[in-house]
């Protein structure tokens, strides 16, 4: 890694404490695309960083209702779960389907 990512803050989670958990939610998935598909390892790096910033907001973000509730759980597992894990891969895809029906959204294909 260079020395571009020295430039980078540190961010306090306490600034998403209005953003609503669907945006964060929106915002943090955006992240991890970027994380994962960056081919500069330093944008990389600095993308997963603020993507744990979002969550850990997320985390700290009362749930108003059973929607919000399945987004901090999505928010907090979605991306991080191994693919082979049989009893989670499931749930969080049920868990996007409800949600995405609860947003007015097209729900996702089965896995």
């Amino acid at each position: 890694m260079t020395d571009r990512t020295a430039i980078a803050r540190p961010i306090d989670p306490a600034v998403f404490a209005d953003v609503p958990l669907r945006d964060l939610y929106r915002f943090k998935g955006a992240l991890d695309t970027v994380g994962c598909e960056a081919e500069d390892e330093d944008a990389a790096a600095l993308a997963m960083s603020m993507a744990g910033v979002v969550e850990r907001a997320a985390v700290a973000h009362p749930a108003a209702d059973p929607a919000e509730s399945l987004l901090k759980f999505l928010l907090t597992l979605e991306h991080g779960v191994p693919l082979m894990d049989e009893d989670l891969v499931p749930m969080i895809a049920e868990a996007r389907r409800v949600l995405a029906l609860d947003l007015g959204e097209t729900a996702p294909k089965p896995d």
